[in-house]
């Protein structure tokens, strides 16, 4: 890598494909090796892994609390300063990946990259010009997330003075502006053409205003209200309201059915992110969600010369689809290009949402989305940051299951594979302290209710977590519970589901395993054991002929006698041993109580 450093699997982790935080390597209950022995410390590990931990906080209650964030930033700062005077490039790719990578830190990052421009100024400028390049790389690219995590650290870095505000609102304003432009435009009166592209430009700028909103009103409210305007315009003209093909559910339960009216994240997801937004606003830009680390060191921010921003051509198309494409393969590929971004409200809002304001909801959503596409190649990493590094005042784990189930329950595809969400699940349920089995089996109920009005897709992708997630967790589930479907005639759903499910753990495993766990009334769906036809041309198996033993000594006999039974007795206990053992980890819960028992039962099996 020219960089110095690799990327990990999704853009997880950095390390030095010789040298892995040597650093960090412990002499303690081993005699120290002669000088010469030892590896030169790295210093491009030490910067990125100050970086990397940079405002994380301990992960549960017996640890120290830690160094203050001023000590972190004092010794941070030295360390960037010094990279900075070895005339070294890395430290610029390092931030800007950091601040997006890692983006539930980029206050932090805004933070850090203000301080360096109060003495490096120029070091500052670079990485302006960098970012600024890289932006307008991902836009032309088709890099969606990368682009909004941009928009989002340019507001940031314009509330610790390193951005003239203005050139973060003329920017905002000229990406819904090219959305107005598209709406007003009488190229396509379906949109189905254009408004995923037009939507995703107003998108970025929504859900980057509540970073930087309350700084950007201060400086200039009356661009701020007029960017705000223009958002209410392209809302209001809009011909796309709502992705009715996207919908998971084909009708509602009940009045203000919030899962029935979900459609996976698409049309209808932008209204409602920009309610939340005006909301905000009117609250004066108050977000609990997001840390404010800059307070302390405003009066040493302010003696920074801020810079400019330089002018984004926006373009009216998206530059890596072709232009002439037909209108229904232009639609195909906009939908491919900006897909939905997935969602079903399973469970009630007074579980997820309590009663804090909606933006609230929409920030930690981020987090979570964000850390999954950045972390999908660390398993481990993901699940831990996804427990212990979100930095939300409030109990996130009834929220974190009704993601991932939208996520993977979405239309017309999920954003990551589907074993991704699966392993997933599996990882955080080894939280002990989190609970996450109890919302696990929350939203299961609820999906399981939902059956007979669900997509067929969904339904077989339900399966295939299920029978998974049971595979992991030794079968054990509360069979008793749905073994009313037994009694259901073969065409119910729900009968339907129970069958499929049980096919597919056989498949898993075999046939003797999964009729041990099943009770007698769900064995029905079983079926009787598979018979083993034999090969063609395969004759029946027949005994051989007894010959007659060599005569040998006594004493021989013997020995071979007790060595060949120890050595059958042995390999018969092996065999036994290598059976009987199987399926791991802990087990999933359907339920609240008990459930969550059962769950804690099978983890410590595990």
């Amino acid at each position: 890598d020219q960089r110095g450093y690799n990327r990990g699997g999704g853009g997880g982790g950095y390390r030095n494909d010789q040298q892995e935080h040597q650093h960090q390597r412990s002499f303690v209950g081993k005699k120290r090796g002669r000088e010469e022995d030892i590896a030169p410390t790295d210093p491009k590990n030490i910067i990125i892994t100050m970086l990397m931990s940079f405002g994380d906080q301990p992960q549960n209650a017996y640890e120290d609390k830690g160094p203050s964030l001023e000590t972190m930033v004092e010794d941070l700062l030295k360390q960037c300063k010094r990279e900075i005077h070895h005339k070294s490039e890395t430290l610029t790719e390092v931030l800007i990946d950091c601040a997006i990578e890692i983006s539930t830190k980029t206050p932090h990052y805004a933070l850090l990259i203000g301080l360096m421009n109060v003495d490096e100024n120029e070091f500052v400028a670079r990485l302006l010009e960098a970012a600024n390049e890289d932006f307008n790389r991902s836009l032309a690219g088709g890099a969606n997330m990368r682009t909004r995590l941009l928009l989002r650290l340019f507001g940031a870095l314009a509330a610790v003075n390193v951005l003239h505000p203005s050139g973060v609102i003329s920017l905002m304003d000229a990406l819904v502006e090219t959305a107005l432009s598209l709406v007003n435009s009488p190229r396509d009166p379906t949109g189905h053409t254009w408004q995923p592209w037009s939507d995703h430009l107003v998108y970025m700028v929504a859900a980057a205003l509540p970073w930087s909103g309350r700084e950007l009103a201060e400086s200039s409210p009356g661009e701020v209200a007029r960017l705000m305007d223009n958002i209410d315009a392209y809302l209001a003209a809009r011909p796309i309201t709502v992705s009715e093909d996207l919908k998971p559910f084909y009708e509602p339960k009940g009045e203000n059915d919030l899962a029935a009216l979900s459609d996976s994240g698409g049309a209808s997801f932008l209204p409602e992110l920009w309610r939340a937004v005006k909301q905000c606003s009117e609250a004066g830009w108050k977000v609990a969600a997001i840390p404010e680390v800059h307070g302390s060191f405003e009066a040493k921010l302010a003696t920074s010369s801020p810079h400019e921003l330089p002018h984004i051509q926006i373009p009216l198309t998206p530059p890596f689809i072709p232009a002439d494409l037909s209108p229904m393969h232009m639609a195909a590929a906009m939908r491919k290009a900006f897909p939905p971004r997935g969602g079903i409200r399973l469970l009630a809002a007074a579980h997820t949402d309590g009663e804090r304001p909606p933006v609230e909801r929409f920030v930690a959503e981020e987090y979570l989305l964000d850390t999954l596409n950045s972390y999908d190649g660390h398993r481990v990493e993901c699940a831990r940051r996804l427990v212990t590094g979100m930095p939300l005042p409030w109990e996130h784990r009834n929220l974190l299951a009704e993601l991932l189930f939208g996520q993977m329950l979405a239309l017309p595809r999920p954003q990551l594979h589907s074993m991704a969400y699966s392993t997933m699940m599996v990882d955080l349920c080894k939280f002990p302290k989190f609970e996450f089995p109890k919302a696990l089996s929350a939203c299961v109920r609820e999906l399981f209710s939902r059956l007979p009005h669900m997509d067929p897709e969904l339904r077989t992708r339900l399966i295939n977590w299920l029978s998974y997630h049971l595979s992991n967790f030794e079968y054990q589930w509360p069979w008793d519970r749905w073994a009313w479907v037994v009694a259901e005639p073969p065409s119910h759903p729900q009968r339907q589901f129970c069958k499929e499910l049980v096919a597919r753990l056989i498949r898993l495993s075999f046939w003797d395993r999964v009729n041990q766990v099943l009770p007698e009334k769900f064995k029905e769906l079983l079926g009787p054991a598979p018979a083993v036809p034999q090969l063609p041309g395969q004759a029946p198996l027949q005994p051989k002929p007894e010959t007659p033993a060599k005569e040998a000594p006594q004493g021989e006999d013997t020995a071979m006698a007790v060595e060949g039974g120890d050595g059958g007795a042995e390999g018969a206990a092996g065999t036994g041993a290598a059976a009987t053992g199987g399926d791991t980890e802990m087990a999933a819960a359907d339920g609240d109580g008990a459930d969550a028992a059962a769950s804690g039962r099978a983890g410590t099996a595990g």
